[in-house]
């Protein structure tokens, strides 16, 4: 999960306006698009643990599914810390100062929230308030919810037109569709 903005410069970090683009168009800062890559990359991971977890032959015990879940998401997010770091290394020859740093655990850990209904919906299901393919269930359309809102309030801000900010959220949602599908048929088999 490196990211791809390491390059800019830092005196570009905090502009909303890099590269002074001449039609006038907004263009994100290099802390908005890591934090979105972050929290696409978290909401994604997800639902693919919840998949991994709803194939037959898994464990059927909620605790094991929310331990599983828990650390997926915890080592996703230190892996894109560390790439991170790693990548400001390469970039700029130097690790990253206490305000870069700063702002990367913060991007790492802000995408974590992304995951609390998934755990909070497998947690009643260890509770025994609901079943655990109830609860994987849940979590996979939370986690389709979360994608296309995710996309959709990043977008919504932009000057792209309608059809394209129609079409990156329907190019989300269908993968995560996909996803669900898979999940769906994989636990009927």
């Amino acid at each position: 999960m490196m990211d791809s903005d390491a390059g800019m410069h830092d005196s570009d970090a905090g502009r909303g306006d890099v590269g002074g683009e001449p039609d006038g168009l907004r263009v994100p800062t290099a802390a908005q698009v890591s934090d979105l890559k972050e929290r696409i990359y978290v909401t994604f991971t997800g639902l693919a643990i919840v998949l991994a977890l709803s194939v037959p032959g898994q464990s059927d015990d909620p605790a094991e599914a929310f331990a599983v879940l828990a650390v997926g998401i915890l080592a996703v997010t230190a892996a894109s810390l560390a790439a991170d770091i790693i990548a400001h290394l390469v970039v700029h020859q130097r690790f990253p100062g206490g305000h870069e740093l700063l702002h990367q655990v913060r991007t790492a850990l802000g995408a974590l929230p992304t995951s609390a209904i998934p755990l909070f919906m497998i947690g009643l299901a260890w509770c025994e308030v609901i079943s655990l393919h109830s609860a994987l269930q849940a979590a996979g359309w939370f986690y389709i919810a979360g994608l296309a809102a995710i996309v959709f309030l990043a977008i919504h801000r932009t000057d792209v037109g309608l059809l394209r900010k129609l079409m990156a959220l329907l190019i989300v949602v269908i993968i995560a569709l996909v996803v669900l599908l898979i999940q769906t048929l994989a636990h009927l088999h």
